[in-house]
């Protein structure tokens, strides 16, 4: 899908300058390891269309929840056997520190990888990364249990503010 969007980048306006900005694509770790192919035909097509003229920057955003945050929010979480069966930690079994990601960006041929812990090496990431016309990967490290906690606040609020706007409507008609 990503690839698809980037190939709009090849409508221009009648200036020739590009109608679109970057490329943001937002993917989770366990999905973008099992879309591994796709990210490395979406890095090939941007070194070549980027040799014939700059193109725009493409930016992969990856949430590194320990691999399979998803299943935090099934019924399964509770069972004594979720993290040996649905976590899916994408990490050398040595040295559990380490992310496989770096290697897979080197793999990839990936022009700037950012591995970012804190709000501010993620501002300082993407504003570099936007500004320039490479593709980057920043990969977000989160807990699986804060990330969790954040999604079921945003569920929460989201929800809380439809309701108010869906009951605002219902006393104007």
């Amino acid at each position: 899908t990503a690839l698809g969007v980037a190939l709009s980048d090849q409508y221009e306006s009648h200036d020739n300058s590009p109608l679109l900005g970057p490329l943001v694509v937002w993917l989770g770790d366990l999905a973008s390891y099992h879309d591994l192919q796709g990210l490395h035909r979406l890095t090939q097509w941007h070194k070549t269309q980027n040799q014939i003229k700059p193109v725009r920057p493409v930016v992969v955003i990856l949430t590194n929840n320990n691999g399979g945050g998803i299943f935090h929010h099934l019924p399964i979480k509770q069972s004594e056997q979720f993290e040996q069966l649905f976590q899916t930690p994408l990490y050398s079994s040595v040295d559990t520190h380490r992310s496989c990601w770096q290697k897979i960006v080197q793999w990839l041929d990936i022009d700037q990888y950012y591995k970012v812990e804190s709000k501010e090496s993620l501002q300082k990431a993407l504003s570099y990364s936007l500004n320039e016309h490479l593709f980057s990967l920043v990969e977000v490290v989160l807990d699986p249990a804060v990330d969790h906690e954040m999604h079921l606040s945003f569920w929460s609020q989201a929800t809380f503010g439809l309701s108010q706007v869906l009951e605002q409507r219902g006393k104007e008609h």
